[in-house]
């Protein structure tokens, strides 16, 4: 008996897709193993004998995709560790500038004098100093040491 091989990879690249998306109608696989050329094939598309199979649709869970990368090895090379640290200095910047901001306005309105500006600023840069919380209790901090 013989094979379709030859017609379904003709009709795949007349079709444009992957031999396995080619349909054959099963009532004329007769006519189909006597097509021996492309234009035999493109008849027979026209008259819908061979057709494109249709894309199965579905949705790529994004988590599991993920950790099937992951599994493998995939984004774990330098480009990904680099692309994390920028992310996280960028981060640091905007709070550290934040927190500036900040100590600069209180100094402003003469709640913290020179000293306790400077050194506010270098526990912000040593991120002892995280958020304003941490700021207002290291105020509080050098209020109480004042009145002792």
């Amino acid at each position: 008996m013989k094979t379709l091989s030859t017609q379904r990879r003709m009709a795949a690249s007349v079709l444009g897709v992957g031999a396995n998306k080619v349909w054959f109608d099963p009532l004329r696989i007769t006519e189909i193993k006597e097509a021996i050329t492309k234009a035999d094939i493109g008849t027979l598309i026209k008259e819908g004998a061979i057709k494109k199979r249709p894309k199965i649709g579905f949705k790529r869970r994004a988590g599991r995709f993920r950790q099937q990368r992951k599994r493998k090895g995939r984004g774990r090379g330098f480009g990904k560790k680099r692309l994390i640290l920028k992310n996280k200095k960028r981060l640091h910047a905007v709070k550290i500038r934040d927190l500036r901001k900040q100590i600069r306005a209180l100094r402003g309105k003469g709640e913290i004098n020179r000293k306790q500006e400077d050194k506010l600023r270098r526990l912000a840069k040593a991120s002892v100093v995280k958020n304003q919380k941490d700021l207002m209790e290291r105020i509080n901090q050098f209020k109480q040491n004042k009145q002792k």
